[in-house]
Formats: C-alpha cells, structure tokens, sequence
C-alpha cells in the first residue's frame, strides 16, 4: 500500500492504532500515551473542532508551544477538515497580523490567549476582529477547549476523517519572509504521508524506535506526523524551563 493510500494524516494515525493499540506513542511531561490512547484524544479534539465550528476548508491558525497538546490541536484541525496555519510563537504583532490576514485565518487556537490578541490589535488589525480565538496555554485551558467534544458524536467526527481524501490540502507553510512577505506554500494529506513515510523508511525507523524530535511543530519539519514503517505520529516531551522542547517519535 502507499503512503498516500492512508487518505490524510489523521487517518494514519487511526491506522497505526489499530495495528499497535499497546505500543507507546506520546511522552510528554508526564503523559504516556498508547496509539490506542492517542487514537481517543485525536477522536476528541476532531470534536471539539467540529462543535468550536471548523468546517471542511476553513483555515485555522495555530500558535503554541511544543507539547502533545499541540499535536492533538493539529490533528483535530485536519481532521475536522480545517487547514492547518502553524503560526511562529516569536511573532511580533505586525508578523502574526500579516499571517492571518494573507492566510485567510477564520479560528486561531494559542497560547497567551490575551497577550497575542492584544499584540494584533496594536499591529491594526481591526479587520480581523471577526477571528474566533480558543485558549490553549496549558492542560487545563486544553481539557476545557477539549469538553466541546460533547456536543458532537464520535460518528459525526469519523464521518469527517474518512471524508478527507490525499487530494485535500492539509496546511499551509508561511516562509520566513527573510527577503520579502512571507508565501503560503500548499500542502495536502497525501504529500504529508508521502514524504514523512519515506523519510521513515530512509531513516530506516522501525516499531522500536523513539525519535528526538527537536525543532518547533511550527516549522515544517514537524508540521506533519513523520512516521515509521507502519504507523505515524509525533511525540514531544516538554520539560519546564528548556528552551526547546525535546521529543519522541515512537513507531
């Protein structure tokens, strides 16, 4: 089977959960997820995305730091059929204005929910006032965002993962603008799946594995799930007080 053949990126990971239910999948401070755990979690924030109002196509910014929260947020995007946006957590206020504005950014999830509404109200952005923002600076601000999962069955957010297709876009890369605006460079599921599961094969990943995964999930080195031979998934631990994040794949 090819990569691609997986549909989308959230699909892979329900994959790999039913082939590897009791096999590690996540560590971060504190959490060890299966996939099987993993597969709940995802399943949840695909609901609360769809009851927060993320419809196929929509694009949603998101502006955190690494941690399986992050994860969960960005495969609850995708599956909920949104357009993932990373967004840069060292964004001045003009830079993150820009993003959303050329990006077409309808929801942002984020950290320091206050402070970055404010820094894009001070770059003018008074036309983006009709952006919806969800906090997502800490596990308790994650679980209340996550209790929207509520209003929404597991079917309904099933039904929208085995809707996407390898030919749906999955996120949009914004270049670092270091000698012009920033470009928004397209990406789709299948993409994703292609060059993370050949990555994985050329690393030569097996189910035994744990990867350190050291840049920021903004950056797209980590914006998909890179994966091993069978399954993918990304897995960031997040000791206080580091400045980067350290992670694992497990596979």
């Amino acid at each position: 089977m090819r990569f691609e053949d997986l549909g989308s990126t959230v699909n892979g990971v329900l994959a790999a959960a039913g082939k590897y239910p009791g096999r590690r999948a996540v560590e971060d401070a504190g959490i060890r997820w299966t996939y099987a755990d993993l597969r709940d979690q995802v399943v949840t924030a695909v609901r609360a995305c769809i009851a927060w109002g993320i419809e196929p196509g929509d694009r949603v910014g998101l502006c955190a730091s690494n941690s399986a929260a992050w994860i969960l947020a960005a495969l609850g995007i995708q599956g909920a059929g949104g357009i993932l946006i990373p967004l840069n957590t060292r964004f001045k206020g003009d830079e993150l204005a820009y993003i959303l504005r050329a990006g077409g950014v309808r929801y942002v999830l984020t950290e320091d929910l206050a402070a970055r509404r404010s820094l894009v109200r001070e770059a003018g952005g008074a036309d983006l006032a009709g952006i919806r923002w969800a906090d997502m600076s800490d596990w308790a601000a994650w679980g209340a965002f996550a209790d929207l999962s509520h209003a929404v069955t597991e079917s309904e957010a099933l039904g929208r993962i085995g809707a996407l297709t390898a030919a749906d876009v999955s996120d949009i890369l914004f270049t670092s603008g270091t000698t012009g605006y920033p470009k928004g460079v397209i990406f789709t599921h299948g993409q994703s799946l292609r060059a993370y599961g050949e990555l994985g094969y050329g690393f030569g990943f097996t189910p035994a594995d744990r990867y350190l995964l050291i840049p920021p999930f903004f950056t797209r080195s980590a914006t998909s799930p890179a994966g091993s031979r069978d399954s993918c998934t990304a897995a960031p631990s997040f000791p206080s007080g580091s400045l980067m994040p350290r992670a694992w794949l497990t596979g």
